[in-house]
């Protein structure tokens, strides 16, 4: 009985951590895109995609 009380809570544990690892990391990578108040990588797109229009 107690093994199975063990085994759920590593893996409970186990599961919370890697949801905040996840959670964090995109915490992070949001940051940084919008780190000069707009998402730089969209803006080339966009400016990539109106070239490729103009042409």
């Amino acid at each position: 009985m107690w093994i199975w009380i063990i085994i759920l809570g590593v893996i409970i544990l186990g599961m919370s951590l890697f949801i905040l690892f996840i959670g964090g990391w995109l915490y992070s990578s949001h940051q940084i895109r919008f780190s000069e108040g707009y998402d730089k990588d969209l803006e080339s797109d966009y400016q990539a995609l109106v070239e490729q229009m103009r042409k």
